[in-house]
């Protein structure tokens, strides 16, 4: 009969939760069984030198968290990106990169809206 007995816990029998099922009794008919998975995230970050006198706005692809980012000006930061991946495509902002895509660990020297490999 389900929820009643007892069960054994810290070395001493307790009285069953009316909820909680026998880990031995099948589930009952008509019951579902759902499993959850999580998907997989992933985080990254990059660190801007902006050389420049002006704030400059980063817009990364659909995969960030973020629509935008803003770096200020005459500053040095570590900004992270959560993403699917260790990467992040850009898709405009104020500042021109070499490249569409940010990866993991890079470092970029913001001057004159241009950015380069630090």
């Amino acid at each position: 009969m389900p929820g009643v007995g007892g069960v054994r816990r810290w070395g001493r029998t307790v009285a069953r939760h009316p909820l909680e099922r026998d880990p031995d009794e099948a589930p009952a008919p008509g019951r579902r069984v759902v499993a959850l998975t999580a998907g997989t995230a992933a985080a990254g970050s990059i660190r801007v030198y902006n050389n420049d006198s002006k704030t400059h706005t980063i817009e990364p692809g659909a995969a960030a968290a973020v629509s935008s980012v803003e770096v200020r000006a005459s500053t040095t930061a570590t900004y992270t990106f959560h993403s699917t991946s260790k990467s992040c495509d850009i898709v405009g902002g104020t500042v021109t990169f070499p490249t569409k895509t940010l990866e993991d660990g890079q470092s970029w020297k913001f001057k004159d809206g241009k950015a380069s490999k630090n």
